[in-house]
């Protein structure tokens, strides 16, 4: 069983914890029109993030990166919890830390850090909960689930977890649902304490990612939150945790209800899904998650 379920890990990107250090400008800059308050600060980091980012390489190019000709020191506490400061002694090993959240793979150590960066040695006008808010960092869907499973249940440190490595937040949706848990054939399968990937798929199971035959496809996944199943007149139901375009277009939990099932599909059983109370339906593919 891990240790976190994904609504909880889902909680450290929503009341995230972030330590903002007292500014550090260059000689002759004029006084800031906003200082960001010095200490902790929660700060709710929930956009649906995808793709890259003009603002990532313009804060570290323009405000960041010199100040790595000194080590820098940041502060951040761990989805467990704990607060820890590491002294970075490069610039290219901070780099990729910074960058993830900036184009919606970053974990909640990682948002931290970006955030914490941009505020220390840039000469901001925008306020902390305002930078938030818009379109600057967040997540994507697999950036969230294999964050999850990165960081929840293979337990891999923050500072040594590779978002680029498999399984993880860069892994294509398919490889997440096949090769990271039992795929269900039915849905009898589904049990109350288990955790469940789902991957929009088309009609014949195949799963929804880019490939030689949809270059331009994409596709979602989402991720159940165990010891929710519920079973009524409307059918099976349990709790989703997602980063999602949908709606207001942020990391969001809501109940899923199956609606129907095709069991010899092509690729394998499909599930018709509905996505929230009165929401739209899609199809998927569900693995159970080994945890």
């Amino acid at each position: 069983m891990a240790r976190m379920t994904p609504l909880e890990f889902a909680q450290r990107y929503l009341a995230l914890d972030t330590y903002i250090f007292k500014q550090t400008l260059p000689a002759n800059t004029p006084t800031p029109s906003y200082v960001p308050p010095i200490g902790w600060n929660q700060l709710r980091v929930d956009n649906y993030r995808l793709g890259a980012s003009q603002w990532d390489d313009k804060f570290w190019n323009e405000n960041i990166s010199a100040n790595f000709r000194d080590p820098v020191t940041v502060c951040v506490k761990t989805i467990w919890g704990d607060v820890v400061e590491h002294t970075f002694t490069k610039a290219s090993s901070a780099r990729r830390h910074f960058h993830a959240p900036f184009v919606g793979k970053g974990t909640p150590e990682q948002a931290q850090i970006a955030i914490q960066l941009v505020y220390r040695f840039r000469p901001v006008t925008t306020s902390l909960a305002e930078f938030v808010a818009r379109n600057f960092i967040g997540l994507d869907c697999n950036g969230f689930v294999g964050n999850y499973i990165q960081r929840v249940v293979q337990e891999q440190d923050w500072l040594t977890a590779d978002n680029d490595r498999d399984p993880g937040p860069t892994t294509f949706i398919d490889d997440l649902v096949r090769n990271q848990g039992t795929v269900l054939k039915s849905i009898e399968d589904i049990g109350a304490d288990g955790t469940y990937v789902l991957g929009w798929c088309r009609p014949d199971g195949s799963i929804r990612d880019p490939s030689r035959e949809h270059p331009t496809d994409y596709g979602h996944i989402m991720i159940s939150e165990p010891n929710t199943l519920k079973r009524d007149a409307s059918g099976l139901s349990f709790g989703v945790t997602e980063a999602t375009a949908a709606g207001e277009g942020k990391l969001r939990h809501l109940t899923y209800t199956i609606r129907d099932q095709v069991v010899r599909a092509q690729h394998g059983s499909v599930f018709r899904v509905q996505r929230g109370p009165g929401g739209s339906e899609m199809d998927v593919r569900i693995s159970r998650l080994r945890v």
